[in-house]
C-alpha cells in the first residue's frame, strides 16, 4: 500500500500520510498515521499544535525518521510534550 501516493510504499515510508509528522510520533500521540487530518477539522495533523506550545506538530517531528522524536528522552513524543526540551521526566 502507498497511503499518500508518493511512490514510497507504507512499509518503508516514515510518513505514510505525508502530513509532516512521522508515523512513530503519530502513533505515540494518538494521531492516525494513515490519515493526514485525524480529527477531520480541515487542518492537517502536521499544521496543528497538539501540545499548544507554539510549534506545529510538523516542526516538532522529524518526518524522515522512523523513531519517535523525544528531545528530552522522557518517553513522551515532542508532538504532545509541551516541555520537550527541559528534561521534565
Amino acid at each position: 500500500a502507498d497511503t499518500d501516493g508518493d511512490g514510497i510504499t507504507d512499509d518503508v515510508d516514515t510518513d505514510d500520510d505525508n502530513d509532516g509528522v512521522n508515523d512513530s510520533d503519530e502513533d505515540a500521540s494518538n494521531l492516525d498515521p494513515k490519515n493526514n487530518d485525524t480529527d477531520g477539522n480541515g487542518v492537517t495533523d502536521g499544521e496543528e499544535d497538539e501540545d499548544n506550545d507554539g510549534y506545529t506538530n510538523d516542526e516538532e517531528s522529524d518526518d524522515n525518521s522512523s523513531t519517535m522524536t523525544d528531545k528530552d528522552n522522557d518517553g513522551v513524543s515532542d508532538v504532545v510534550d509541551p516541555a520537550d526540551a527541559d528534561s521534565d521526566a
